[in-house]
């Protein structure tokens, strides 16, 4: 526009210059209208350009934000899947722990079933050893109850034999447990104080003998016994106890003579120290003044114990 400007002046200065004049700044002005029209047509291809460069921008960008929206869309649906994952790796730690709880359980009620597995095999133990020691009992039961049946046939022989003196009170037998006892007070055998043998004592013991004689699954034992009286001065021996082993050892002279094996005697002198009753009155130190001829079967020999 700038360029028509002097072109309308000549125009209307046309009187004033030469048309050599004119045509210059004619040309000068066509050829300045064709450089307008070339810069022109350059700045309109450029904003073609630019026009289709920023349509393929629009493109490219609404393509990115399409893109960006998609990746949106994933980062959401990952941030789910995220979401999703950690509460499923919860309830895993969960399901863990609850059977990490339980397996802890279970072992405990392994340690304690073990430890009960061991009392009762030490329950089994201790019961197996009693179940012994009652068998054991039983059989020593069964055989002392075969002994308790019947009376033996030497308790028969000596009852029958020495019923004159049990009748009169002198003497008396008992059997128990298999053990039989014959009982001869001391005033039949005798005198006090002596360890001698008095006739009818002799008389009883001889009777005694002709039974032990035949017996040969016992062992008999005499044993002397004597009351709380203390020993009168120069009777030749020193107490009770001596006195009580030599009227003992005096009984079992008379039965070896009788026929009764030494090998299957004892002798035993208790002294005052196994009364029968209270030494507080005559009639208690008579009973207590006592020969007792004691058969024991020979499988309580280990086991024995005196009254």
């Amino acid at each position: 526009m700038r360029a028509l400007v002097p072109l309308l002046f000549l125009l209307s200065t046309s009187c004033l210059v030469s048309k050599k004049t004119h045509d210059a700044a004619v040309t000068d002005l066509q050829g300045q209208l064709g450089h307008e029209q070339q810069l022109r047509a350059q700045a309109e291809r450029s904003l073609e350009l630019t026009d289709a460069k920023a349509s393929e921008l629009k493109t490219a960008v609404d393509a990115l934000q399409a893109h960006s929206a998609d990746l949106v869309g994933q980062v959401t649906l990952m941030e789910d899947a995220i979401r999703t994952l950690l509460a499923q790796t919860a309830q895993t730690q969960a399901d863990r722990d609850a059977l990490a709880e339980q397996v802890t359980a279970l072992r405990e009620g392994v340690s304690e079933a073990e430890v009960q597995v061991k009392a009762a095999s030490d329950r089994l133990a201790i019961l197996a050893e009693e179940k012994a020691r009652l068998e054991a009992e039983k059989l020593q039961l069964e055989a002392e109850r075969e002994q308790l049946v019947a009376k033996t046939s030497a308790y028969d022989d000596l009852v029958s034999s020495l019923k004159g003196e049990i009748d009169a009170g002198q003497v008396t037998i008992t059997e128990l447990q298999g053990k039989l006892t014959v009982n001869l007070s001391n005033a039949i055998l005798f005198d006090s104080g002596k360890y001698a043998l008095k006739a009818e004592g002799k008389a009883a013991l001889e009777k005694v003998a002709a039974v032990l004689m035949t017996v040969d699954d016992r062992e008999v034992r005499v044993e002397g016994h004597t009351d709380d009286d203390p020993v009168r001065a120069g009777v030749g021996y020193a107490d009770n106890w001596a006195l009580s082993a030599l009227r003992a050892s005096t009984v079992v002279a008379l039965l070896e003579e009788g026929g009764v094996s030494a090998d299957n005697i004892a002798v035993v002198g208790y002294g005052q120290q196994h009364p029968v009753a209270s030494n507080d009155t005559p009639e208690g130190k008579a009973a207590n003044r006592r020969t007792e001829i004691v058969l024991v079967p020979r499988l309580q020999q280990v086991g024995y114990k005196a009254p």
